[in-house]
Formats: structure tokens, C-alpha cells, sequence
């Protein structure tokens, strides 16, 4: 086992949103190297569908074959 950044995903009842999703070298969009951390929140209106606000942060983490360390 190898330690990686942790990652979180949290839902409130159609008022808010935050996903992180970790991107690996040889995935979709990956680059060589790197981890890529997409951190994402999202606000929604009173009817918990319209969506108010968007937030998209990104954390790159470089990958030396035994741990990641952040840029």
C-alpha cells in the first residue's frame, strides 16, 4: 500500500455539494507524473435543483513512484 491524498464526498439534501475526485496518470485527462485532485461545490437554490453557485478547485500532486507530494 502506498499512501495517496485522501479524497471526500458530501451531499445536504439538495442545498450542497462537494466532491473530490483524484485523476491518476493514465486515466482520461491525466497527465504524466501527476495526481490531479478536482475539488468541486455546488450551492442550490430553495427548490434544490436550480443551481446558485459553482466552485471548481484543482490540486496537483507529483508521483515519484513510492508517494505524492503536493505542488
Amino acid at each position: 500500500m502506498l499512501p495517496l491524498p485522501g479524497k471526500t464526498n458530501i451531499v445536504d439534501a439538495g442545498a450542497f455539494a462537494y466532491t473530490e475526485t483524484l485523476i491518476f496518470p493514465k486515466e482520461v485527462n491525466g497527465q504524466p507524473g501527476k495526481i490531479l485532485k478536482l475539488k468541486v461545490s455546488e450551492e442550490y437554490g430553495e427548490d434544490g435543483e436550480t443551481m446558485e453557485s459553482k466552485k471548481v478547485e484543482r490540486e496537483i500532486y507529483t508521483w515519484d513512484g513510492s508517494k505524492a507530494t503536493k505542488q
